[in-house]
């Protein structure tokens, strides 16, 4: 009897353990510029939101979390991710933030929708007056009054 008959010839022959890890979110994104990506779990979107935080102008990261907040029907998430992409665009990419904005109203509340889209000619400044709490780019300012002021020597 040949040995060499005994060793597996194609995957299928490995019995695999379950013990295998899936590889970390950033190895799981697709390479290409495709924006809807089918994966599910609960940690890419905290990946999303970490990768928004560490490089605010990638716009395929912030659009990527906001379709997923939006499938998730998370709407504080989708709001948030919405507030990040409308702080780092600024005035640019105003067909990018409508498109986005139009897909999330319906998980939105007017609120919600209505001081967005009063963000949307101009984008929106990271301290603006809105709480938003799982925000990576804003400043944490709910109010454009400032806490302390200088007094002048007398």
């Amino acid at each position: 009897m040949d040995r060499l008959n005994l060793q597996p010839r194609h995957i299928s022959d490995i019995s695999l353990s379950n013990a295998v890890e899936f590889p970390s979110a950033e190895f799981r994104l697709p390479t290409s510029y495709q924006l809807d990506v089918e994966l599910e779990d609960a940690g890419l979107l905290d990946f999303l939101a970490r990768k928004v935080a560490a490089r605010p102008r990638d716009l395929v990261s912030h659009a990527r979390r906001i379709l997923l907040a939006r499938r998730q029907n998370d709407a504080e998430a989708t709001f948030a991710a919405l507030f990040d992409l409308f702080v780092a665009a600024g005035a640019s990419g105003l067909s990018l933030r409508q498109r986005l904005l139009n897909r999330c109203i319906p998980i939105l509340d007017s609120k919600s929708v209505i001081f967005l889209q009063s963000g949307l000619a101009n984008g929106l400044p990271a301290n603006i007056a809105w709480p938003c709490a799982e925000s990576m780019l804003a400043s944490g300012a709910i109010s454009h009054r400032k806490a302390v002021t200088r007094m002048g020597n007398s």
